[in-house]
């Protein structure tokens, strides 16, 4: 049976998830070093599902100690976001099927744009998250928008910070994982899925993101179980 590798970013997300009132899913902790680590059963499908904490090393790290220690052949990242639009309000899903890199920037040695990583055979800033799981998911699911997402260590608060993101780069959300999990799952030639939900408006801010992320995240977990069933 192929495992299934679930990364989460804060500790309220992972709790959303361990409240879940489902009757198909059983748990239980195997590991607290590095990570807190937990086994679970949804719907019959064995998942280890990890807290990395916020960022992009931290979600990078855990990312490869799934696929390393658990032998992962697929990686779901779910969780919040913060919006960069103004129609795109809290607890609305989305998923991620571009990223951007933004606080990557090897442009002078490698004569290339910001954001951009040659080394992985991209020219532009937007890499397409596109592989078989995805192809799946999106065609199952195709009532849910696809959106590009700016990642970076750096939680965005401002208004005229989230236009300047959203013009710069095409994009409708921001957070601070998903390139961290993409560039180490690609290196791995693992497939991943990021599924988010809103958990701070365009107008909104670290106030609303602290009030909200709780139900945000488990609204983001009503489609990670459909899409596990």
């Amino acid at each position: 049976m192929e495992n299934i590798g679930i990364i989460v970013a804060c500790k309220e997300e992972m709790n959303a998830l361990l409240e879940s009132s489902s009757k198909n899913i059983t748990y239980s902790q195997i590991e607290s070093i590095p990570f807190n680590v937990y086994k679970f059963n949804i719907n019959g499908k064995t998942a280890y599902v990890g807290l990395s904490q916020i960022g992009e090393i931290a979600s990078s790290a855990l990312t490869q100690y799934l696929i390393t220690r658990f032998n992962v052949t697929s990686i779901i990242n779910f969780g919040v976001c913060g919006s960069l639009l103004d129609n795109l309000n809290v607890k609305h899903v989305v998923f991620i099927d571009k990223i951007v890199d933004s606080s990557f920037d090897t442009s002078f040695i490698d004569k290339c744009a910001k954001s951009v990583h040659p080394e992985l055979g991209y020219n532009i800033p937007q890499m397409e998250v596109n592989n078989s799981l995805t192809k799946i998911v999106f065609s199952q699911f195709p009532q849910i928008k696809r959106v590009t997402c700016v990642c970076s260590n750096v939680f965005v608060d401002s208004n005229q910070k989230k236009d300047s993101l959203a013009k710069t780069y095409s994009a409708s959300i921001c957070e601070m994982e998903s390139a961290g999990i993409f560039l180490t799952a690609k290196r791995n030639n693992v497939p991943c899925l990021f599924i988010k939900a809103v958990s701070d408006s365009k107008n909104g801010g670290n106030n609303e993101y602290t009030k909200m992320i709780t139900d945000a995240s488990k609204v983001a977990i009503d489609v990670l179980l459909n899409i596990l069933k």
